[in-house]
């Protein structure tokens, strides 16, 4: 069996068991009838559904796969390039840390902007027989330790959103404008003409698998310690619950477009917090003054056109 065969293989039964579990919620157009329009019957829907011309929640599945994938990818990215591009990037020296667990428990890291009193750290000493000046030192360690890490981990979540970001524009390009303009981004009134007869594209079943998987991956990837933990939080959940409504109410023209917009603003985005992250150092000061302010304006001016 070749790679791409068992490729194939694989991904087609992860499918089948996200199917599965997504068919036992049996969500059906009688479940959410107040989002359609009041003149049209339930009863055209379900026709349209065993014609095959109206989609079903089974029909994410592979949303599901495309979370995997994307996990992976991240994960091996993550630790053999991101990691060091960022260490290169804001020459951040890597110093081999090991943690002290007697000195962490009675002096746990809070933050970078918390330190400890002298008497602090002679109590600890005394507890632990070691040197005041190897806690302190220890201490200084742990702090530069922490706070490069958080500059890390900010770099490389900026770095893949930039990346995927990228990705989905080139797709939401190819659904919308190859091998011509879509009638509805030419005619925004054929977002709404002739639905719910709007049959979807093989190319644009694609788009809506692969950003779903996209926002569930980011959901499960989004840093707990972070402060605005539950903002994002709640904006994945969100973009999510758009993302499936928008499908299963066949609504997937208005979707497409809106998420090539929003991708095509985050692309400016992601990529300026990149190079802010870059210019850090004194000697790339740079590329602060003469990229990243610019491109922060390219991406107000794209978000509200």
């Amino acid at each position: 069996m070749s790679l791409v065969q068992f490729y194939h293989q694989a991904f087609d039964a992860t499918t089948q068991f996200f199917a599965s579990g997504l068919a036992l919620i049996h969500l059906r157009p009688k479940q959410y009838a107040t989002l359609f329009p009041p003149l049209l019957s339930m009863e055209k829907i379900y026709s349209l559904i065993d014609e095959g011309k109206f989609p079903v929640l089974e029909q994410l599945a592979p949303a599901f796969t495309y979370c995997i994938i994307l996990s992976i990818i991240r994960y091996l990215l993550q630790n053999f390039l991101m990691v060091p591009l960022a260490e290169w990037s804001m020459q951040i020296k890597s110093v081999p840390f090991v943690p002290i667990k007697e000195v962490d428990k009675s002096l746990p890291f809070k933050g970078a902007k918390v330190n400890y009193s002298t008497a602090d750290v002679e109590n600890v000493c005394q507890k632990t027989g070691r040197q005041t000046a190897d806690v302190k030192k220890y201490l200084t360690l742990r702090k530069k330790y922490h706070v490069n890490k958080k500059k890390i981990v900010k770099y490389v979540e900026a770095f893949w959103r930039c990346l995927f970001y990228s990705t989905f524009s080139y797709l939401g390009y190819r659904t919308l404008f190859t091998p011509d303009t879509a009638e509805w981004v030419a005619d925004t009134k054929f977002h709404w003409e002739g639905w719910p007869y709007h049959q979807m594209p093989a190319i644009a079943l694609l788009y809506y698998h692969i950003e779903l998987g996209s926002y569930v991956h980011q959901l499960l990837w989004t840093e707990v310690n972070h402060s605005d933990f539950w903002e994002m939080f709640a904006h994945h959940l969100i973009t999510i619950a758009l993302i499936v409504t928008s499908f299963v109410t066949n609504y997937w023209r208005v979707g497409t477009s809106i998420l090539f917009l929003h991708d095509l603003a985050d692309v400016f985005l992601e990529g300026c917090k990149v190079l802010n992250y870059t210019s850090k150092p004194p000697s790339r000061r740079w590329i602060k003054d003469y990229i990243v302010d610019p491109g922060f304006g390219l991406f107000t001016v794209n978000l509200w056109l």
